[in-house]
């Protein structure tokens, strides 16, 4: 809410032009009951500036206010709670219908429902997106017959097939191009197979950063519904990617070192030729003791297609 920032930016300033904000109504400011007290008893009232909800009356530094805008910040409060269930459940017996119930996952698209019950809102149902389910059933074969993610993502890069999110209207902060995670991401995925399931994740926003994190729901919890007609790949090429999943996992181990999680730094490299995150590519023993080599992390994990970059330094 860049405007309400720029509200509190000025207010702070020494040079405020203003004593007073006024909000049509209390819930226009927030409906979350610790926001609401933050801005209106802290930011705004240590800058000596008060608010007034004109629907009511009321003015924050007036006698009894903290009781009567707490009381009114409650029921917008619950008010916002009660509309985020009514939508959950909303969205929860579209998927139970086999409707759309939001996000987006390469190898489908939405089309809108025919003769809808409410022509106002159309439900969106899904198909699948032939031209990304044929990369689909590739990116299995592939991995099916002993290839593994980083080749099959730096293969599909060499060829210049686009990845989910190389469109403008979705661009992610780790670049264009395909990696190994999106690879993985697509190979555990149950949607290619026919089995869909909604509700695994909750979305919670940290206090503090305002990033937006989830948190993995219990298995009571999903939805789940076998939607056979919408699977790319068949059971039998599934089953054998899983089986290769579990063959796999704990053979080969990472490289004593070799992990950037936790270095002092990590985040802070970045490749002078693509603007990537470097990270920690390989170690080096010397006298005894492991020295990390950073490199570019799109070169060594997307290929050379997206970034030419194969310089490394030691730390």
């Amino acid at each position: 809410r860049a405007d309400l920032q720029r509200l509190l930016t000025e207010a702070r300033s020494p040079r405020c032009r203003f004593q007073t904000v006024l909000v049509d109504d209390l819930s226009r400011l927030s409906r979350d009951l610790g926001n609401t007290w933050q801005i209106v008893f802290r930011d705004l009232a240590t800058a000596h500036v008060r608010v007034i909800d004109v629907s009511t009356g009321m003015a924050s530094d007036s006698a009894g206010a903290r009781i009567q805008f707490g009381a009114l910040a409650l029921v917008n409060d619950t008010m916002l709670q009660i509309v985020r269930s009514e939508t959950l459940r909303g969205l929860e017996g579209r998927a139970l219908a086999g409707f759309w119930a939001g996000g987006r996952v390469y190898g489908y698209r939405t089309v809108r429902e025919e003769n809808p019950p409410d022509p106002e809102h159309p439900r969106a149902v899904p198909v699948i997106h032939e031209i990304q389910a044929a990369v689909v059933r590739r990116i299995f074969q592939l991995y099916a017959e002993t290839h593994g993610l980083k080749q099959i993502a730096s293969l599909l890069n060499q060829e210049g097939v686009p990845a989910p999110y190389d469109d403008d209207a979705y661009r992610k902060q780790g670049g264009r191009g395909w990696s190994p995670s999106t690879i993985r991401f697509i190979l555990k995925n149950e949607r290619y197979v026919g089995r869909f399931v909604w509700k695994k994740r909750t979305w919670v926003t940290d206090p503090a950063t305002g990033a937006r994190t989830y948190r993995m729901r219990g298995e009571d919890e999903w939805v789940t519904t076998e939607q056979a007609h919408l699977a790319i790949v068949t059971k039998d090429l599934w089953d054998r990617v899983q089986a290769r999943f579990t063959e796999r996992k704990g053979a080969k181990g990472r490289a004593r070192g070799t992990g950037s999680n936790g270095h002092l730094l990590t985040g802070l490299l970045r490749c002078g030729e693509c603007g990537s995150t470097m990270r920690v590519v390989s170690v080096k023993w010397k006298a005894g003791r492991a020295y990390a080599n950073f490199g570019c992390s799109a070169h060594h994990g997307k290929g050379a297609a997206i970034c030419g970059s194969g310089l490394v330094i030691s730390e």
